[in-house]
């Protein structure tokens, strides 16, 4: 990735209010809903950070948080419209970088 490449990424990340972590949780939602678990482990983040980028895609309407009706432990996230729009975008405005 060029210095070029890295500014278009960043400015593409700016235009729709997210960083490059919250860019990796839409990611990872993107399939099938995941564990906060999951988010804290892939993304390296202590659970305390992986909750607060869930809380602001949560406050931006992007995922949604709930739990299993078998284990109330267990909190999920999945992807909701707005952050699946706001993926398809980033992805268009970066596969070419």
């Amino acid at each position: 990735m060029t210095g070029e490449d890295f500014k278009q990424a960043c400015i593409a990340l700016s235009n729709h209010r997210i960083t490059a972590a919250h860019a990796m949780i839409l990611l990872m939602t993107e399939e099938k809903p995941v564990s906060m678990k999951e988010i804290s482990d892939v993304g390296n983040f202590s659970s305390s950070n992986a909750t607060g980028l869930v809380d602001s895609l949560c406050k931006q309407d992007l995922v949604m948080r709930h739990t299993l009706d078998d284990d109330r432990r267990k909190v999920i996230v999945s992807i909701r419209p707005n952050g699946l729009t706001i993926l398809k975008s980033l992805k268009k405005q970066l596969e070419h970088v």
